[in-house]
């Protein structure tokens, strides 16, 4: 329900038509969107970390595909108030080699790593029908893209119900599942929620390691610990990866000084959790997360592969949940999708993500969509 205090924009328009759309293309609008995006994000219901503005600024500048154009659609009441952003950008992908597709995908998508989840158009609750109009009704009035490809919409996204009844042939499917945890209810109960065998390890693991070594947490709280953190993480997931032949998620050049960025920018909001695990005085295991609206979204971790008999990557694991359990600000751990094994020995509840796909018919949409039959 819409409290008093943001009455006013629902009275000022009734219809779609009453909106004022626009779409912001350059970096510098962007940027200048920063402080009332993520107060409109607080305003509705779509409110996670990777909507935050500075997440999706960052990403973009870490990460935009060659070629590629922002194309930010924004929505606000005839007094001005931002009631919504489809946070957009458009890109060219070749087809067949005699035509190209113009795709419009979300900021955080459409690249080799995956870096974001729960992505949405954003609106300000109480007028999702009516600004998932407008913001359909601005881009349906553009000729500059081919298909629209929305990847990583939660499930209970109250957006995605309007947009797949306005988008002419939209197809709407599941994604991703992402496994997650309460905490609110605090770590014995949690406990009681695990299997057998993973419960006895949970309890095991930590004890054997502290009879014969000193074993400490510590969460990082300065930026000055997010370097010497992230310097951990980095060096041990890329060591424990390199033994079992992988690359490791960061032999993509760009994910270290993304992440960087936006663990030191998330340190100022609260939103940044970087926990350390030092066994006799040596950084031995890190993993990143990061928080909002109550819930810790489990990023990255890494640990020494020579204590693998230790269990220790379980007994992070284990560590930073009893912290998040301990933490009044955070309900949930969240531990994201990707269909990793081990994440559901750990949460047995899911959130699954979708994509809604739109394709406008024409020859170059024809051709795409032939390629994505044969490839499959």
């Amino acid at each position: 329900m819409i409290t008093n205090s943001h009455d006013a924009p629902a009275r000022e328009a009734t219809h779609a038509a009453d909106f004022v759309t626009s779409v912001t293309r350059d970096l510098a609008a962007f940027a200048q969107l920063g402080a009332e995006w993520d107060e409109l994000l607080e305003r509705s219901a779509s409110r996670t970390y990777f909507l935050r503005h500075h997440w999706v600024f960052a990403w973009w500048q870490h990460y935009a595909p060659a070629g590629a154009r922002l194309h930010i659609v924004t929505c606000r009441t005839p007094a001005g108030r931002l009631v919504a952003v489809a946070p957009l950008y458009r890109v060219q992908r070749p087809v067949l080699g005699v035509s190209s597709v113009q795709e419009l995908l979300f900021l955080g998508t459409g690249v080799d790593t995956k870096t974001s989840e729960y992505l949405d158009v954003i609106v300000e609750q109480g007028l999702e029908a009516i600004a998932n109009r407008a913001v359909w009704q601005r881009l349906q009035s553009g000729q500059d893209w081919d298909r629209l490809w929305l990847h990583q919409l939660p499930r209970p996204s109250p957006n995605v119900p309007h947009l797949a009844a306005l988008c002419p042939g939209a197809t709407v499917v599941e994604c991703d599942r992402a496994p997650f945890i309460h905490t609110a209810d605090g770590w014995e109960v949690f406990k009681q929620s695990l299997g057998r065998s993973m419960r006895r390890n949970v309890e095991y693991y930590p004890r054997r390691l502290k009879r014969t070594r000193s074993v400490e947490l510590s969460c990082a709280r300065t930026p000055a610990a997010i370097d010497v953190g992230l310097d951990a993480l980095v060096r041990l997931h890329q060591d424990s990866w390199h033994r079992r032949g992988e690359p490791g998620a960061f032999a993509c050049r760009r994910l270290e000084p993304f992440l960087r960025e936006v663990a030191h920018r998330g340190l100022s909001g609260g939103h940044t959790r970087l926990w350390t695990l030092h066994i006799d005085d040596r950084i031995e295991a890190a993993l990143i997360g990061f928080v909002d609206n109550g819930v810790l979204h489990y990023f990255q971790k890494g640990f020494n592969p020579d204590l693998s008999a230790d269990e220790l990557g379980n007994v992070m694991v284990a560590q930073c949940v009893r912290a998040c359990c301990e933490d009044p600000a955070i309900r949930i751990f969240d531990f994201m999708g990707g269909g990793a094994p081990y994440k559901y020995l750990w949460g047995r509840q899911v959130i699954e993500s979708r994509t809604l796909t739109v394709h406008r018919r024409n020859h170059r949409t024809a051709l795409y969509e032939t390629r994505s039959r044969v490839r499959a």
